[in-house]
């Protein structure tokens, strides 16, 4: 259901060298643990889902690195906490990006710098990027915010600055 998470109450890795990492609910924390998942080893495999991160409950530092990373949930950085999200290829985020206090979050597509590898925003649901203090970074080959068909994109800052960059090569 809605309320359902997951949650770490200790420094948590994931590394799977030839498949894929799925969380199907929120990735809460316990004790403001540093969550790493990494899924780019040989083979098939490579993409990363999580449903949302620190909805909830605040996360400690948090590092994804992934082919493919799809991220359906709320993403929010609690004050002194980041999250890092790269992804090869494309990277898709439907749901909203904050910052709450000075943490920041950034989100690469094309973190190989190959020349593919998009990062689409407010695809399929509305999106908003919100800062605190902290600053929100959104960076891939191409970005597409939005479908033309009322899901929107929108940026509020508070302190923080939200920084768009399209071709990373």
């Amino acid at each position: 259901g809605a309320d359902d998470a997951i949650t770490i109450m200790a420094d948590f890795t994931a590394d799977s060298q030839k498949g894929d990492i799925t969380f199907n609910d929120n990735i809460n924390d316990g004790k403001g643990q540093d969550i790493t998942l990494f899924a780019k080893g040989a083979g098939p495999g490579g993409d990363i889902t999580v449903q949302g991160i620190g909805n909830s409950t605040p996360v400690g530092n948090v590092d994804i690195d992934g082919r493919t990373v799809t991220l359906g949930g709320v993403i929010q950085a609690a004050s002194n906490r980041n999250i890092t999200v790269d992804s090869d290829q494309d990277l898709d985020v439907d749901n909203d990006v904050t910052t709450s206090g000075d943490g920041f979050i950034r989100l690469t597509a094309d973190s190989d710098a190959s020349g593919k590898g998009d990062l689409n925003i407010a695809k399929n649901a509305a999106v908003t990027v919100q800062t605190a203090t902290g600053d929100v970074t959104l960076e891939g080959e191409n970005i597409t915010m939005g479908n033309g068909a009322g899901n929107n994109l929108t940026v509020n800052t508070g302190g923080g600055d939200v920084k768009i960059t399209a071709n990373l090569e």
